[in-house]
């Protein structure tokens, strides 16, 4: 289960990248429409505040970051080796751990990067400039989840190798219990067996006086 203290830190990390994000994209816009730095930078400012306009943004991204922190790499790869492990289970291998990590990790990033950029053209349209809010949302998305996707499947890799080295360890650590539960039937049927012939060659036992004359 994760803990709150990293779903707080997923959730800060996630609503920090779409304040400096709206930052940024206001700023930039103001002054490239010609506004002295310093008034762009106070608007900017308002723009990424909680108590501004783009608090919905800014809340999503919070929302984002404690969900990436939950289904990213660590928790991915989590959920792809903590199974039963006993006498039947194994940790997987393989194409399955690879694509799994992969997965894990480029989806989530694909959606943080997606509503990033929703939020600096929302944040621009909401300071009156023409700008349409699905610009370059899907080529962000796209790029970040890339990304994800060969730094996820990188872990992948690695985890399948460190679970087949598992797997040798627990087969060869079951291969000597079973050894030693065989060895220790063998000592027991043999312990009986030699009772049993102990009780088969005792002199019988003399019943009456006239019985062993």
């Amino acid at each position: 289960m994760q803990q709150p203290p990293l779903l707080a830190l997923g959730a800060t990390t996630g609503a920090g990248l779409v304040k400096g994000t709206i930052f940024d994209a206001v700023e930039r816009e103001y002054i490239a429409a010609g506004v002295d730095p310093e008034q762009a930078r106070e608007i900017a400012e308002q723009a990424q505040a909680y108590t501004g306009d783009n608090v919905d943004q800014i809340a999503l991204g919070g929302v984002l970051g404690a969900a990436a922190g939950r289904l990213g790499i660590e928790k991915g790869i989590t959920n792809l080796i903590t199974r039963k492990v006993g006498e039947e289970a194994a940790l997987p291998v393989g194409i399955k751990t690879i694509v799994g990590g992969a997965v894990a990790e480029s989806v989530p990033e694909a959606i943080q990067a997606g509503q990033e950029k929703f939020a600096d053209n929302i944040a621009r349209q909401r300071e009156g400039f023409d700008v349409d809010l699905m610009e370059g949302v899907v080529g962000q998305s796209v790029f970040e989840g890339g990304a994800g996707l060969v730094l996820g499947g990188g872990v992948g890799v690695t985890t399948s190798r460190r679970n087949r080295l598992n797997n040798e360890r627990q087969a060869e650590i079951l291969r000597k219990k079973q050894e030693e539960e065989e060895a220790l039937a063998r000592q027991a049927e043999e312990a009986a067996e030699q009772a049993q012939q102990k009780r088969g060659s005792s002199p019988a036992k003399c019943v009456g006086r006239s019985a062993c004359s």
